[in-house]
């Protein structure tokens, strides 16, 4: 398919005939050519195809694995259709034939249009009659996760230890890619049983104790912390910490993270596993840009004087003036003025276990002279033996600064521990929540083989998002009566039909009745409302889609419409925010591979991790129906926190949350586009890509992605004299001369060009540095960011471009919806989709491209509601 169709060209009106005709009617009969089809198709297709196309789609060549020889009238199958689909948009973008060949007259070109789109028409009736199907799927390791938090209420994760799912078109909750091995059963088997045994509990609520860490009192030495036992006799409970830190205000000052400058306590015994409040006094001392460049060129003098010390003659003295005025000076003042790193924001506190599981992170934002508690509660691993906290704020080692930034004086956010509080195991009441969601009270209560029976009904049911059958309620009862005399309490015995329902596959998949489980049909009003919960929360429905689901309701266009508006309002969305985002943007990638820290500095845990939250954030800000889609694209406005503001450059932002601001001139930002996340997934970690960025484009927001490299052609043709030291534009130049990589490189290269004024982390420069470590001289060239698209259409920079995509949004629409409907279906779109994704798209761009709105229409759907 092409980049962009130019829909000036003569031959749109055959181009829109074919769309009106791919939208009709479906269902009928399998239908044969009719004679003048097949007369069209021997006198004029045919020679067309051996003529223009078969030189390089034929027998001898199949450029993009594409071969056009054996194609006829009469064969109608979904592999021949999406041939003739994509000669069908290659020939009318103009893309087809190239340029170097011989172009066909106007008229053959408007045959063969309206040829393909008679034969598309036929095919659409015939194939759309089958539908995409819907395989029953296993639950992803995600979905997993919450699925049990909702259904047992505890704070477990266990399906982070198993295998990584695969994924098949762009999503691992497609089924065809989810399948089962031994070793999940056995994890499932094992996960199990440990849920279960920690869900239900016996006997009385473990007690409450607290435990009071001064850290002060460790300075410079260890503390052990002490406390009288039953006997009047000393019991030790933790070795108290505070590193190689000073004291100061009566607290702990920390500056670095380094190995030596944590505090907190280790040897500790938890009493029991659980929840746990940790409560921390900090407070920050943050210096402002003025005073830190005046520290700073004050640290830079003592380096001076150690240099003129060290000098012995006063010609030595007056070579190291005559260095320092010309090139250290400058160059210093110029670096602790312009570079952000010295627009300092807060303190980060980092509390980790001693093992380094993370527990929180947070911007530590009480001034030093009004210190406040922070709190935290989260459960805290059993094999765990203390928390330890250090300053998590990284400032960058570059060369203007490498002999000074490590000082103690050296001016730095400061954060100061005054002292730890440990309080728990919290239950909020006992018997906890899990226990009391399995055997909740009723009736029933004293008579326990009723009770059991409604149990276990209950359970299973929810567990199985539909009701459990009588012959499987049996079944399950029947464990519980085998177990039962070998165990002192139904609570005990309650666990083996438990851990049944939870290795069951009823459990373990989304199963769509097995009794139907042949051909395609309409989803029963349970299977809807898990299709429903798992495309929006992915976890299973909650009360509210169950009991819609038991009335029939939810099937009522309307009652989906306000249950689609009522989940995306839940907090439980930012799973669909946080998985959709991650896999339609690749936002998964970010960090598999760390930018090399001596060329990139600037980027740290907390820039990660804040890359993340902005595209999920700006993901999120048009979920909620204050954005359109097309902002994807560009956007007058950015949602960041103050973390990426600091990288942007952008003053004034204060805070971690992320909230909506207006795009200033001079940032460079707007779209997804310029997002650190996207930039520095698509370049290599030392340089960017500009295939890759491009390639990215066309895959990820225009749906055309290139098909794969020819074998054996590397990066850059390597025997190019003076290749090395030339930029990336140059390069790739060189490398577009290669035959077998020109086609695809003049469709990919102009759009990766056209973020060559950002980094390989997404910060934004003017030219292509040479300097040392990628340092860029004034007299480096400066960057080339225009283009020229297939079609003809040229741009000089990225806001061109985005321009340009933006007047032909209707490609990265159907892109984006066929992202999502693969996203909510669990399957591929195929051919005879095609019709839904046209459908689904123009009711987008008809509701001005509010997400919401094209939410409700897939739900709506007859494709969503039948498997």
């Amino acid at each position: 398919m092409p980049l962009l169709v130019n829909y000036s060209r003569p031959i749109a009106c055959a181009l829109a005939l074919h769309f009106a005709l791919t939208t009709s009617a479906i269902g009928a009969e399998i239908e044969q050519p009719s004679a003048a089809e097949i007369a069209t198709f021997s006198a004029e297709i045919a020679p067309f195809l051996k003529t223009h196309c078969t030189k390089c789609h034929g027998p001898e060549k199949q450029l993009a694995n594409l071969r056009l020889d054996g194609l006829d009238a009469a064969t109608i199958d979904r592999r021949t259709a999406e041939k003739w689909h994509e000669i069908l948009v290659r020939v009318s973008s103009g893309e087809m034939p190239p340029d170097d060949q011989p172009q066909p007259p106007a008229a053959s070109q408007e045959k063969l249009i309206s040829w393909i789109g008679s034969y598309l028409a036929r095919a659409d009736r015939v194939l759309q009659s089958t539908g995409g199907e819907t395989v029953m799927r296993r639950l992803n390791r995600a979905e997993y996760n919450l699925t049990i938090r909702d259904l047992l209420g505890v704070n477990f994760t266990p399906a982070d230890d198993f295998s990584a799912d695969s994924s098949a078109h762009g999503f691992d909750n497609v089924g065809a890619a989810l399948s089962l091995s031994p070793l999940h059963l056995e994890k499932y088997l094992s996960a199990a049983r440990m849920l279960v045994s920690e869900a239900i509990v016996t006997g009385n609520a473990p007690p409450r104790k607290s435990w009071h860490f001064e850290v002060d009192e460790a300075a410079n030495k260890q503390v052990w912390l002490k406390e009288k036992g039953d006997a009047g006799r000393e019991r030790t409970y933790a070795l108290v910490e505070a590193g190689n830190n000073q004291s100061a205000n009566g607290m702990i000052r920390l500056r670095t993270d380094g190995w030596d400058k944590k505090v907190g306590f280790r040897a500790f015994k938890f009493p029991h596993p659980g929840e746990y409040l940790v409560r921390v006094r900090a407070a920050a001392k943050v210096p402002d840009h003025a005073t830190t460049k005046q520290l700073a060129l004050a640290k830079k003098q003592q380096e001076l004087d150690r240099d003129l010390e060290k000098a012995k003659s006063d010609d030595e003295r007056k070579r190291v003036h005559e260095r320092w005025d010309r090139y250290i000076w400058p160059q210093f003042r110029q670096h602790v003025e312009t570079d952000s790193m010295y627009h300092y924001g807060p303190p980060r506190m980092k509390m980790t276990t001693q093992e380094g599981v993370v527990l929180a992170e947070v911007d530590v934002d009480a001034k030093l002279e009004e210190p406040r508690v922070y709190e935290f509660r989260f459960r805290i691993p059993q094999a765990s033996d203390g928390i330890k906290i250090c300053n998590n704020y990284n400032i960058p080692s570059v060369l203007e600064n490498f002999a000074i930034q490590g000082h103690d004086d050296f001016p730095r956010p400061e954060l100061f521990i005054d002292w730890i509080e440990l309080e728990g195991p919290v239950v909020d009441s006992w018997p906890p929540p899990s226990h009391q969601k399995i055997l909740f009270d009723s009736p029933n209560r004293s008579d326990e083989a009723k009770y059991v029976r409604e149990v276990l009904s209950r359970f299973a049911s929810r567990a199985f998002r539909r009701r459990v059958t009588e012959d499987e309620l049996v079944k399950l009862i029947a464990l519980y009566d085998k177990v039962r005399p070998q165990k002192d309490s139904l609570e005990e015995a309650i666990q083996l039909p438990l851990v049944a329902v939870l290795t069951s596959p009823h459990f373990l998949f989304l199963v769509e009745n097995p009794e139907k489980n042949e051909g395609s049909r309409e989803l029963s009003d349970f299977e809807l409302a898990s299709r429903l919960s798992y495309f929006l929360w992915s976890t299973m429905p909650d009360e509210r889609l169950f009991r819609l689901a038991a009335s029939g309701e939810i099937r009522k266009p309307q009652v989906l419409a306000s249950e689609v508006t009522r989940m995306l309002a839940d907090e439980k969305s930012q799973a669909f925010v946080k998985h959709f985002t991650g896999q339609w943007l690749s936002l998964r990638k970010v960090g598999t591979v760390v930018p090399d820290q001596s060329l990139y500095p600037w980027y740290d845990e907390h820039l990660e991790r804040s890359m993340i939250g902005e595209t999920e954030a700006f993901f999120a800000h048009v979920l909620r129906g204050e954005g359109r889609v097309t902002d994807f694209l560009a956007s007058d406005y950015l949602v960041i926190n103050e973390r990426m503001a600091r990288f942007y450059n952008i003053p004034d932002v204060r805070g971690d949350q992320f909230r909506r601001i207006d795009a200033p001139a001079a940032a460079h930002r707007g779209g997804v586009l310029t997002q650190a996340s996207i930039l520095t997934i698509t370049s290599n970690g030392t340089r960017t890509s500009p295939v890759v960025r491009g390639v990215w484009i066309l895959e990820h927001l225009l749906g055309d992605p290139p098909p794969p490299p020819p074998p054996n052609v590397g990066d850059i043709a390597p025997k190019v004299p003076g290749i090395d030291k030339a930029t990336v534009r140059v390069r790739l130049e060189a490398h577009r001369k290669i035959e077998s990589c020109a086609a695809c490189h003049a469709k990919i290269d102009p759009l990766g060009f056209a973020l060559e004024n950002y980094n390989a982390i997404g910060q934004y420069r003017e030219r292509e540095g040479f300097g040392y470590k990628g340092r860029i001289d004034e007299n480096d060239p400066k960057i080339d960011a225009s283009g020229k698209l297939p079609d003809g259409r040229a741009f000089a920079d990225l806001a061109e471009l985005q321009q340009i995509l933006r007047e032909d949004e209707a490609k990265f629409l159907k892109c984006f919806v066929t992202k999502l409907s693969t996203y909510a279906l669990g399957r591929g779109i195929e051919f005879s989709d095609r019709a839904l994704i046209e459908q689904l798209a123009s009711e987008l761009k008809k509701n001005d491209g509010k997400l919401p709105s094209l939410i409700i229409a897939l739900v709506q759907s007859e494709a969503f509601r039948s498997r």
